[in-house]
């Protein structure tokens, strides 16, 4: 009999894991899926996880920067774990990350996760690859912050790599919150998810030469334009379909749910009500060996959690899939095709004339 099962697929997809946005697709009437919108609607405290390689903790400074940013621009407290430092070895950011993450000590807690990392002392990193910092598309709920992509940047004149982390986290964490927005009436303002106002702590104005890094170190952190904070004012009136659930970043839609942890994209096909966070957790964290691939510029598992035991259901979850397809990601799409063919196999035998 075919069960209930949570299965890992190894797919190449384009799509680019680097402050990045997915369109909607065409003739699917989805919630809108504004995961920034959860931070800045919600209520209670955001609960903020800190993992860290050995050699990559960050300072205070840095860390009260990220709490005082995020606290004035959500209206919310933010509590801090302890820093754990990772001590089984270095390997890839995304494969730490899906390891320990542990999600917020409430199931529907909101929830931030912070890995600090070192690319040079990982095996087989792209060549120019070595960002300084970002937020998965994925997961718009992780930040990694490359402790080696700030000391390669030898072309701005800081002592030490921890200088340029205050407005690297809270430049990151503005993209956490939905920053920046690049939609109809906002061409001037977003290009590329970065702001195109001069000064902004959104903007990539801080890379563009020495001088103006230099200068964007020792100046207030924290400055956001003023159409910056229209866009975050206006976010805050959306409503959004995401929720957190045990950690995971969730949304549901007709017939299928997705979910998205550090390092994984799952597709679902039971029923969203009856889906045991917890468990899905352990599975998504102990997935077989060989699941990983690597794209863009790290890496993550995508995984299927259905049920092929009752016959009846397969022609709903063919459905289910069909417009999973439409998703207005593309690694749910490429995910749902994958099924597709599956799923009609079945129903063509279930439905078939058998000679006897």
């Amino acid at each position: 009999m075919l069960r209930a099962r949570l299965t890992f697929l190894g797919l190449l997809v384009p799509f680019l894991v680097f402050l990045t946005g997915c369109q909607g697709a065409p003739g699917v009437p989805q919630p809108a899926w504004e995961p920034g919108s959860l931070y800045l609607r919600g209520e209670g405290p955001i609960h903020v996880e800190l993992d860290v390689n050995p050699g990559c903790e960050p300072d205070e400074r840095s860390l009260s920067v990220l709490q005082s940013f995020l606290e004035r621009h959500t209206g919310r407290p933010v509590l801090f774990s302890e820093v754990e430092v990772l001590g089984d070895g270095y390997y890839p950011m995304a494969q730490q990350a899906a390891k320990h993450w542990g999600g917020a000590p409430t199931r529907e807690g909101d929830y931030i996760y912070v890995l600090f990392y070192d690319s040079s002392e990982q095996a087989g990193v792209i060549p120019g690859m070595r960002v300084f910092a970002h937020v998965s598309d994925d997961y718009p709920g992780a930040i990694y912050v490359n402790k080696s992509g700030l000391d390669d940047a030898t072309w701005i004149p800081w002592d030490d790599w921890r200088d340029a982390l205050p407005n690297t986290l809270a430049h990151e964490a503005g993209h956490v919150l939905g920053l920046v927005l690049d939609e109809e009436g906002h061409k001037t303002h977003g290009q590329s998810a970065h702001c195109t106002s001069e000064g902004c702590l959104m903007s990539l104005g801080q890379t563009e030469s020495w001088w103006r890094a230099l200068v964007r170190i020792d100046q207030e952190v924290d400055t956001l334009c003023s159409k910056c904070l229209a866009d975050l004012a206006r976010r805050r009136q959306l409503p959004t379909s995401a929720r957190f659930r045990a950690g995971f970043l969730t949304r549901s839609e007709e017939g299928y749910w997705v979910a998205g942890a550090p390092g994984a994209v799952v597709l679902g096909l039971t029923p969203y009500s009856e889906v045991d966070w917890a468990s899905l957790r352990e599975k998504v964290q102990q997935s077989p060996k060989g699941s990983w691939r690597r794209y863009g510029m790290g890496e993550f598992r995508t995984a299927i959690e259905l049920d092929f035991s009752d016959p009846t259901q397969w022609e709903a979850h063919r459905s289910a899939v069909s417009r999973a397809m439409r998703d207005h990601n593309p690694i749910i799409q490429e995910l749902a095709r994958s099924l597709l063919g599956e799923l009609e196999d079945l129903c063509a035998k279930r439905s078939r004339l058998v000679w006897r």
